[in-house]
């Protein structure tokens, strides 16, 4: 019973998890970790009842909240070291050995609380009830607003009389890759890419920074070849250099 409920929980875990990689540039994280949060709550609800179907539903939305859970984290930390100067590596890292620590400590408690449950000291309802107050707890003392998860507003300063104005400098390869993509009609995300590739960056590179998964990312160079009417990243670098449109 137990293998054929995880291999459910773990099929939709695995729809769960193209969708939100799919979709991970427009997903609100946040939203997404208070959502699964509800079948985390069901699953710990469910092992206070002692029969099959409740076991059965018990693992089958635990295969799906932990391996979301997952997914989320290595979204997050992607996305803080986009605001940080930390790598994505050392981040995920940090947030991988969060997530198993937490493992950790369920495996080494299960054994004790087995054996409270035997003695008769405690039972199934009273753990159950004890987990869902721990994460409760949890979820109110974490911060409700974090600059990974949405951008953070910054206050508006006060701008200078038009005398007093500093000139900005534009960067020139900037302006160039504007140009040609206004030139050329490449969409909001098709210009991002260009301007990476336009520095010499490549798909893996742009991949983590933008979020993107593989094949989003080779069809997006692959409009943006054709529509300059180019065939390789050293041409379009030729385009970038030169001055023609």
């Amino acid at each position: 019973m137990e293998s054929a409920t995880t291999a459910v929980g773990m099929l939709v875990a695995a729809a769960f998890s193209a969708l939100l990689v799919v979709f991970s540039t427009r997903v609100d994280l946040g939203a997404v970790y208070r959502w699964i949060s509800v079948p985390l709550v069901f699953s710990l609800i469910c092992t206070a009842f002692d029969s099959w179907a409740a076991d059965a539903l018990s693992y089958c939305l635990g295969s799906v909240v932990f391996t979301g859970l997952e997914i989320i984290t290595v979204l997050y930390f992607v996305r803080l070291s986009q605001k940080t100067n930390r790598t994505v590596t050392f981040l995920v890292g940090i947030g991988v050995c969060a997530t198993y620590t937490g493992v950790l400590i369920g495996y080494l408690a299960g054994p004790f609380l087995h054996g409270l449950v035997m003695q008769g000291v405690t039972d199934a309802k009273t753990c159950a009830l004890v987990l869902i107050g721990v994460f409760v707890v949890s979820t109110l003392l974490a911060p409700h607003r974090d600059g990974a998860w949405v951008e953070r507003t910054a206050p508006v300063p006060d701008l200078p009389h038009e005398s007093e104005a500093t000139p900005v400098a534009i960067d020139p390869l900037e302006a160039r890759c504007a140009a040609l993509a206004s030139a050329h009609g490449l969409s909001r995300r098709e210009r991002e890419v260009f301007a990476l590739l336009a520095r010499g960056r490549s798909r893996p590179y742009i991949r983590d920074t933008l979020v993107l998964s593989k094949n989003t990312v080779a069809t997006h160079v692959k409009h943006i070849y054709q529509k300059l009417d180019v065939h390789s990243q050293q041409e379009l670098l030729d385009l970038v250099q030169g001055d023609e449109l």
